[in-house]
């Protein structure tokens, strides 16, 4: 929260969406937040091997059959217990911002904050 305050201090247009429960997931109010949304950056801290992070898998399923379809970017990161940090955040969101300005989507998945 303290990361899309700052990034609205900024003049940035963002929101913030949460899930409290990850079963059943929460396609109606996905579906909601998608009417207003450009973009959605999904932030996951978990990894289904092949297929990206659990919670975008469902987002992107959730609104394949809609009329609205932003652009949804998928990040994975604070594995190995690490922190994820209002910077860290800050700069998901900023890239996320720079894909859509772009209209480049960029790779499936993009693994934040690890060592390679």
């Amino acid at each position: 929260k303290d990361a899309i305050d700052q990034l609205r201090d900024e003049g940035y247009k963002v929101g913030n969406a949460r899930l409290r429960m990850f079963r059943p997931f929460p396609v109606a109010r996905a579906r909601e937040l998608a009417k207003k949304a450009k973009a959605f950056a999904c932030f996951d801290r978990g990894l289904s091997y092949g297929f990206g992070g659990p919670a975008v898998s469902d987002l992107r399923s959730s609104l394949y059959a809609t009329k609205y379809r932003p652009m949804i970017k998928s990040y994975v990161g604070g594995f190995g217990g690490r922190d994820v940090t209002i910077t860290d955040i800050k700069e998901v969101i900023l890239d996320t911002f720079k894909s859509l300005e772009s209209g480049n989507l960029g790779p499936e998945e993009t693994w934040h904050d690890l060592m390679e």
